[in-house]
Parts: structure tokens; sequence; C-alpha cells
């Protein structure tokens, strides 16, 4: 087992701010994601769809995507949104190719109506740590959406989310608002500091004040009178912090940046008058969690850097498993989180083939990482074979023969060998160097196909009669090599059938015998095709001795219904209704006699 700490690094700022009215700049990190609103999941095609740009969020539970939600605009949007002409005003970014717009006030159209727009910081504010904020308004030029200006433009800054149930007003005091009533025609940028008084992960714009404290004026004659403004270029940057490793594990160093200052001089908390490292950056190896001190020429920032002991970790010892068993490795430890060679962070890991697994767990931001080496035996090789049919009376002879192995079968026998006699599921399971695999086969038995082709008979000269050896799913075999399910017979001999089912195989014979017989032919008088498996299809009752014949069935109006040279005639009575109808037969029979019959058919349906 080999065990290694690792010292996690995450990046922390401790910032300090105020609540004064100023304009200044600076080249601190933009604690708001995407303040420029210029990354996005999608182009937006219409209103409503804030959601297509990255990180920013409604503050709406309402599921109507059109209720009191803020409009997403970008240069390459489609229709409605596409910059710089858009419907709500013509506008051309602060910057770059995005920006967002929202609704402060209806005036009369929907009372107390508010859009807001909210986000998530990269980075918590810190008590009593003074903060820049800058963004940019206008209410745009051209055609207006809303024509109206509003006063109460503000930020909240929140330590959870604040919501908006569908599209009332958020009664809240916003941190930050702009004086007065707000209309630009053109971008005005606003810049404000404030002190934190609290830990804050989220802010939200718009107007916070219900209709009766709100201030508008009306702008451009003829347009809707809302209150509609175009926001862009959002910032909030400490004036001085210090980034690095906030958390480190015993024995580990830290190095600390301050930023923003053109003059630096540390100090800790123990002893915040000894300046200790008048260089921007300062590398330490504290023992115990302690708060380091940055003085520029006018601010002061803080960071506490807190002191872990690493987590234990143990995967056990170095194993070999059988091919195909499973071994889970569990590195499960109180509040930590979980890095595994394959970059899976669950608490446990199955593993399922050979190699060197490790897990890294991570603690109050401290890891150590153990690994394991897992060896496969490889599985003896079985095979019983694919499952088979058998013809009744047949037997197999299953084989499991390896060298060096134990055996054991469905019934307890430990033979290498067994013998089936019977339809079963059959299994055999054998062991080599404590390795055991199983394989099983399924053994059914066939019945013989039956076959009969009747009765030895005689035919008189000139007839023919069909062999039928129709079976499912069979192939067959005549006594002349054919392959057909039928055979004609039209002279004397005896004749045979070999027919095979799953490799099942019956077959049967037939003395056919010729002489000079009558000619006759007998015809229903009664039809009836009602499909209930009796006297459906029309057939002559007795057919003997004629070679070929034409029928024709007319209807009681002399109109032809039905017309065939089959001997068998095979009418199935489609289409006709009941009644009296005539047939007509012309026919030659084994002596070369031509002759007709007629007569009359009853057709039930």
């Amino acid at each position: 087992m080999n065990t290694i700490s690792i010292t996690k690094k995450i990046l922390k700022t401790s910032l300090i701010v105020s609540c004064l009215f100023t304009h200044f700049t600076t080249t601190a990190q933009n604690l708001v994601p995407n303040g420029d609103f210029e990354n996005y999941s999608g182009l937006p095609t219409s209103i409503s769809q804030w959601y297509h740009c990255n990180n920013w969020n409604n503050s709406n539970l309402n599921t109507n995507t059109l209720a009191a939600t803020p409009d997403y605009y970008h240069t390459l949007g489609i229709g409605w949104p596409q910059l710089p002409n858009t419907l709500a005003g013509t506008v051309i970014p602060f910057s770059g190719n995005a920006i967002m717009g929202f609704i402060a006030i209806e005036n009369g159209i929907v009372p107390d109506y508010r859009e807001y727009l909210s986000t998530q910081l990269l980075t918590s504010t810190t008590y009593g740590n003074r903060y820049t904020v800058t963004f940019s308004l206008t209410n745009g030029s051209g055609n207006y959406y809303g024509g109206n200006s509003s006063n109460h433009i503000g930020i909240h800054f929140s330590t959870a989310p604040i919501i908006q149930n569908t599209n009332e007003v958020i009664q809240v005091t916003p941190q930050i608002e702009v004086p007065g009533e707000v209309w630009n025609t053109t971008w005005q940028t606003y810049s404000f500091s404030f002190i934190a008084d609290s830990t804050y992960n989220y802010i939200t714009i718009g107007n916070f004040y219900d209709d009766v404290l709100t201030s508008s004026s009306t702008k451009v004659l003829g347009s809707t009178s809302s209150a509609y403004y175009f926001i862009d270029k959002i910032k909030i940057v400490p004036d001085l912090y210090i980034t690095g490793d906030s958390v480190v594990c015993l024995g580990d160093s830290v190095t600390l940046l301050a930023k923003n200052a053109a003059t630096f001089a540390w100090a800790d908390s123990l002893s915040p008058t000894t300046i200790i490292s008048t260089d921007s950056t300062l590398t330490l190896a504290p023992t115990v969690t302690k708060t380091y001190f940055i003085y520029s020429a006018t601010d002061t920032a803080s960071f506490t850097v807190t002191v872990n002991n690493p987590p234990l970790l143990n995967l056990g010892n170095d194993t070999t498993l059988c091919a195909g068993e499973i071994l889970t490795l569990d590195a499960s430890t109180a509040n930590a989180t979980y890095l595994w060679q394959n970059n899976t962070t669950t608490p446990t890991f199955q593993v399922f083939q050979q190699g060197n697994y490790w897990a890294e767990i991570t603690v109050n931001n401290c890891s150590t990482r153990d690994s394991v080496l897992v060896n496969f035996t490889p599985l003896p090789l079985l095979n019983l074979g694919k499952d088979t049919n058998l013809c009744v009376g047949e037997s197999i002879t299953l084989n499991a023969s390896i060298s060096n192995a134990t055996y054991l079968w469905q019934n307890n026998a430990t033979t290498p060998t067994f013998q089936v006699f019977q339809q079963g599921n059959y299994w055999a399971e054998i062991t080599v160097n404590n390795c055991s695999i199983r394989d099983s086969i399924q053994v059914n038995y066939i019945p013989f196909p039956i076959v009969n082709l009747g009765m030895d008979t005689n035919l008189c000269v000139g007839e023919s009669i069909t062999l039928d050896a129709r079976t499912s799913n069979a192939s067959y075999l005549w006594q002349n090599n054919a392959t057909t399910p039928t055979f004609q017979v039209f002279q004397q001999g005896s004749y045979w059938v070999l027919v095979t089912v799953n490799n099942c195989s019956s077959t049967d014979t037939i003395l056919i015998t010729q002489e000079r017989c009558e000619v006759l032919l007998e015809m229903p008088t009664v039809f009836t095709p009602n499909k209930d498996g009796y006297n459906d299809i029309l057939f002559p009752i007795v057919s003997k001795g004629i070679v070929n014949m034409q029928t024709v069935i007319y209807n009681r109006w002399g109109n032809t219904v039905f017309e065939t040279t089959k001997l068998s005639i095979e009418w199935d009575g489609k289409n006709v209704s009941d009644g009296s109808y005539f047939w007509l037969v012309h026919y030659t029979d084994i002596y070369g006699n031509e002759n007709s019959l007629k007569g009359h058919l009853t057709v039930l349906h």
C-alpha cells in the first residue's frame, strides 16, 4: 500500500468593501460570471429567452416563459432579438455582441409588473470588504417598446436566490441604486462602491419598489408606457484582494498573492504590526490556522489559511481474483470527496479486470491517495456445445474434460462426461486452481413427423391422384428425388416420401394400380360459403374418369358469376347473394369423349 498526501489547490479571495457612490476602475477579478452576456447556450429566436445566456436566470417561478422574464439579445440572433434593430429599440452593444433587457414598470398596463435578472457570483463576498460595481444602461433609440423612464433601478445582493412567484414586485431593499429617473438613448455607465455587510452569493437586478413608490415619466409619445432598459458589462470587483490556498495540509506550503496595489506590507494576526514581507507574494508553511493581512497605501485586506491533517485511506492489500469476479474497493470517509484513477467520484469502485487501481479522497481540502494491484486468474475453458435437438430414442454425451479439474453436474455427478437420454437443461461446473466456471445446454427431443400417404388405391385409366405429405417446417424427398410437399401420380406404381422436421425423418409408401372405370360427375345442390369450415368451397361430389372440364355458373338472369377449368371447381361463393344459380359443365372423359351436364345450385350464406 502506497499512501501519499496531496494538497488541493483552491482559489479563495478575501475582500473588503464600502457603500459610497464613486467612479473608478480596477483590474481585479470580476465576480459576475458572463457579465457581458457573451457566453450562450443558443442564439435567441424570440422574446423571453434569457435562458440562452449562460449563468443568468430570471427570478420567476411561473412555468410560463412569457411571464415576467427578461430578454436576451445578440447580433446573431434571429428575428425580434437580433441586434441592433430590435422591436424594443435600436441598440448597439456597449461591448461585444450581446446584451439583456428588462421591464422596470408597466405604468397602468399590468400593475406592479416587474422583470428581474439574477446570477450567482463566482466568489462570495466577504463581510466588511469593499467592492466596486459597474454596469451600463440605455433605453435604446429608434423604435421604442417602452417610452417611459423609471427610478429605483438597482442591484440587490443576497445569500440565497430571491424568488418572484409570478410577475409581482420583489419587495427587498437594493444595496445599490441609480439615483433619480433613468433615461438614456445612448449607453450610460454607472459605478458604485459599497461595503459588504454579509456573505452574499447572488445578485438580482431590477426595480424593487411598487408602482406607488416608483417615479416614471413619458419620454416618447406614441410608444407603450413601459420603462424598458437594456443592460451590458456588469462588473463586481474587489478593490484589494489576496489569492492563494485557503486550506493546506500540515507540512505543506502556501503562496499568497496580493493584487490591486502599488505597495505591499504583509503581517499575520498574531503580530499585526510586524511586517514580514513587502513583496506582492508571501510563501509560508503554517502549522496552525492563521489570518494574514496585506496593507497597501490606501487599503487593507485579510486572508485566513486553515491547516488540516490529511485523511486516512486504506484500499487493502494487493490481491488475486478469478476472471469474472468483482472486487469492490471502498474509500468511504466522512465528509470526503473522491477521485479514482478513471475520474469517477463515487465512494466505492468496482474492479472487473486486472490492473493498478487508486483512489484519492479529500476532506477539508486535503487529500490522501492509496493504490492496490489486482490480478486475475483466467477461468478454465468449458463449452458443452450449443442447445441441441435430438430425435426420440437418440442420446448425446456431454464432455467437460480438462486437465487438473474437478467436476460437478446438475445431478451432483462428478465425472468428466455425462450421458443424456431425455429432454432437459444440463449443466457442468469445473474448477481449476480454485477458479470455477459453469456452462449449460438445453437438450430437446423432437418427435418424428407423422407421414400418411393413405391406403393403397386404384385409379381409373387417365386419372391422376395428388399424394400430400405436407407438414409444418418440413423438407421432403420423393422416390424420384422430387422435394415438393405434394406429388402428382398419373400411372400405377409404388410411391414413397421421406419427411424431415428438425433433422428427424419419417417415411411412408403407397402400390397404386390402374383400371378402366365408368365416367361419373355428380354436383351438390346446396352450397353454404359462410366460413364455418363446412361446405365453404364448391367441389364436385363425385368426379371420375374426367380428364378436363369447363364449369360456368349463372345467376337467375343468365349472367355469369363464376367460370373455371379446374377439375375440382373450387368456387368460394364470394360477392354473390343467397338464391338459386345454374351451372353448366363441358368435359372430356378418359376415353376422349366430350359431353355436357347442367343443373341447379342453391347458395345459402
